[in-house]
């Protein structure tokens, strides 16, 4: 009993840890497993400077890209990201109707790209 109660924070600390791992992966893979195409209605700045976009009334949290507030994205961008695609692109619309890169962003997970159907 007395080992139990010495080393009960170091569990705790343990499974928090292990909680948040896994919680990423499975974010990381839903992410990955999706495709997003649709005009920036909202952008939202998180303490640590990365953006959280909204499509319409839904919020897109990205997990697996990093975009932060010095790239420049401006609400009417396109956020543009294919299915399992390593790349993701905001665009912007031109007054001619092309369309222009404002950045592109590497996907950096790598338990994400290991499944994909």
């Amino acid at each position: 009993m007395e080992i139990i109660k010495k080393f009960w924070p170091l569990v705790l600390i343990a499974f928090f840890a292990l909680f948040t791992l896994l919680n990423s992966i499975y974010h990381g893979i839903e992410e990955n497993k999706s495709s997003y195409n649709f005009k920036i209605t909202k952008i939202e700045t998180t303490p640590t400077r990365s953006l959280i976009f909204y499509n319409g009334k839904k919020e897109v949290v990205l997990w697996n890209f990093t975009i932060s507030k010095g790239h420049g994205i401006a609400i009417g961008d396109y956020l543009i990201k294919d299915r399992c695609a390593e790349i993701l692109y905001i665009k912007r619309k031109k007054p001619d109707g092309k369309f222009m890169l404002v950045h592109s962003s590497r996907n950096n997970s790598y338990f994400a790209n290991l499944i994909c159907d």
